[in-house]
């Protein structure tokens, strides 16, 4: 299975994250549609925390906006 299998996505995105984690990266930007699903699930596994762009795009505008 390739990467349309959620579970080979999801160990492949968490081995970056700890390759990332393990050279110094004190949290790690995973975006893109999908790529945000993918997350949510690796979150409670990751070494550090994930940070998705578009929510955390909009939490900021929120807070701009009050």
């Amino acid at each position: 299975a390739g990467f349309d299998d959620p579970a080979v996505l999801d160990a492949a995105m968490l081995d970056a994250v700890e390759r990332a984690w393990g050279a110094g990266a004190e949290a790690v930007i995973i975006g893109g549609g999908p790529l945000g699903e993918v997350a949510l699930r690796i979150a409670p596994d990751a070494p550090c925390p994930l940070i998705q762009p578009i929510p955390e795009a909009a939490a900021r505008l929120r807070s701009l906006l009050g």
